[in-house]
């Protein structure tokens, strides 16, 4: 049996209240206009797209956040745009309480204490650059980091010994990873991990009716997929692929799109990445944050060293991932390391106030001392993730449609240029004269379709491998062609026709 001290416990309602409080003030003040730029949310435009016209974003397609984030959309919180940017934020502050819970679950002080050290390290995560970075803007990571919390938050609850039983913990468990699924699939690390973790840190009896019951309900959580096949059959021009079949679903699900980035950077990549990786808890906690969470790892107790073990398993798998993706935003897939680290941020701070709460004013002092160490990396991370004032892909998608000449194709050449305008063409209907064609979507026969769905008098080619501009062009006589331009001073390039002013 644990020790008086360790006993579990439950959280402290004013440690989160404060925690919550003041993350949602922090995030308020830096959340994002809607459609962003900044902080690698370029994805923002394809999400809001997706969620306004019940179409299917990116692979792996996102049915569990697109479900959620309809659900956003019945609250009055402003327009659309910002209560998807708000899903983000509730998302981040729901997943620094899990870790502010986990820390005082896992005790090793007074209730007070352990309280204090949770709402600490909650606060070092919710403030640490990159997790601010992805609170402001409409991403799912946020939402992946919630679910990563929770996971571990089931594995902390089932580290006492001798209860062989498996119940509703376990069945929601199971549920909340194959939702996860549903969310991003990288979480599939920390699932492995503490399903391992939770059948492994039991008695022989009752292992394999728990795995059972955690893959079972995995599996049904899992079939939010299928939400896919549903909104996906009303395509529309900024719908991705056909999930209303068994091979578009697949193709969906698997992310076939982007396999050929895994493992595939180079050494000088990879050189640079390290480097960036090694520095990564420095730059996200401080070297105050970084030291209680050294200390947290070296001086945990005995009672952690499975739990420790279990979260250095998931770390490396992690790691290992992030770092050959070649992906200009890898460095995001780190952010459940993060997370992790913030943990043993709490367990450090846990040990130092235990050492001197016999002595009340010096605890005071300690956990005075933490706090402002904690607040002082706020005006650096503040400043790195403030997305307020980014109005550069607004602004883009302004002058594009009220300069376009009239019944235009504008042809885009990357992500930055065409999620921007499908959502402000797509979903808010703006210059419905226009044809906004995906340059890079071109070669897929599904992309195809779409557009002919959506533009029926686009004159598309039968199969055309390279090209596609001037086949376009020649294709659709007597229509301004016009080929967009993110991030220069002269948004569009037309054929030699005069632009007319068509204001959104």
């Amino acid at each position: 049996m644990e020790a008086q001290s360790h006993r579990w416990r439950e959280p402290h309602p004013i440690a989160g209240v404060c925690v919550a409080v003041i993350l949602a003030v922090s995030y308020g003040l830096t959340l994002a206009p809607g459609v962003t730029w900044a902080n690698d949310g370029v994805d923002s435009g394809d999400l809001l797209t997706a969620v306004a016209t019940n179409g299917v974003p990116h692979p792996t397609g996102y049915p569990t956040y697109l479900l959620l984030a309809r659900l956003f959309l019945m609250l009055p919180l402003g327009p659309p745009a910002q209560q998807q940017a708000v899903l983000s934020a509730v998302s981040a502050i729901a997943a620094a309480l899990a870790v502010g819970a986990i820390v005082h679950r896992l005790g090793g002080g007074s209730r007070w204490n352990s309280a204090l050290a949770g709402a600490l390290a909650a606060l070092w995560l919710g403030w640490s650059p990159r997790f601010w970075s992805q609170a402001v803007i409409v991403e799912i990571y946020s939402l992946h980091l919630l679910f990563c919390a929770s996971l571990w938050w089931y594995a902390v609850q089932h580290r006492r010994p001798g209860d062989t039983r498996w119940g509703w913990g376990d069945r929601a468990a199971g549920f909340i990873a194959g939702l996860a699924l549903g969310n991003h699939l990288t979480v599939i690390f920390p699932i492995l991990v503490v399903f391992g973790f939770a059948v492994l840190h039991r008695p022989r009896v009752g292992r394999l009716r728990r795995l059972a019951a955690l893959l079972l309900w995995a599996a049904l959580g899992v079939q939010v997929y299928l939400y896919l096949p549903l909104v996906g059959s009303a395509s529309s021009a900024a719908s991705w692929g056909d999930p209303s079949s068994v091979a578009g679903l697949h193709w969906l699900v698997t992310g076939e799109l982007y396999q050929g980035m895994a493992f595939t950077v180079s050494p000088a990549q990879l050189a640079g990445r390290l480097r960036m990786f090694a520095a990564f808890p420095l730059d996200e906690f401080g070297p105050v944050g970084l030291a209680m969470g050294l200390w947290g790892l070296a001086r945990a107790r005995a009672d952690l060293a499975r739990l420790r073990a279990a979260m250095g398993v998931a770390v490396l798998a992690t790691a290992a991932f992030a770092l050959g993706y070649s992906s200009y935003d890898a460095h995001v897939y780190l952010l459940p390391l993060s997370m992790l680290f913030a943990v043993w941020v709490g367990v450090g701070v846990t040990d130092l106030l235990a050492r001197v709460e016999s002595r009340p004013p010096l605890a005071a002092l300690t956990a005075a001392a933490l706090l402002a160490s904690a607040a002082l990396t706020v005006p650096s991370a503040a400043a790195a993730a403030d997305a307020r004032g980014d109005r550069r892909a607004i602004e883009f998608a302004s002058r594009v449609l009220r300069e376009a000449p009239a019944g235009a194709i504008l042809l885009t050449s990357e992500d930055r240029d065409t999620f921007p305008l499908w959502y402000y063409h797509v979903a808010q209907g703006m210059r419905p004269d226009l044809a906004v064609v995906a340059g890079p979507l071109l070669p897929f026969d599904w992309y195809q379709a779409n557009l002919q769905e959506a533009y029926p008098s686009l004159r598309l080619p039968a199969s055309v491998r390279s090209g596609w501009d001037v086949v376009l062009l020649t294709r659709n006589p007597g229509r301004p062609f016009c080929w967009t331009q993110p991030g220069q001073a002269e948004v569009l390039r037309c054929t030699a026709i005069e632009a007319t002013n068509h204001s959104p």
